[in-house]
């Protein structure tokens, strides 16, 4: 993820994270996204899911 943030400069950048998904939370949040709101999702099988919606706003 960081060789990534470091070739794609532009900003802000979102991702999204389903809350249950503790390591994936840790690999965005530790490098500098900040959560900034929740949502639910539904994938194709029909399994809904909360997510976190987080933002990365300037290079961590």
């Amino acid at each position: 993820m960081r060789l990534f943030l470091k070739e794609y400069a532009f900003r802000p950048l979102y991702a999204r994270v389903a809350k249950h998904n503790a390591a994936s939370l840790k690999v965005v949040r530790g490098n500098g996204f900040k959560i900034i709101g929740e949502d639910k999702f539904s994938n194709s099988a029909g399994e809904n899911y909360d997510e976190f919606v987080l933002q990365l706003k300037s290079t961590p």
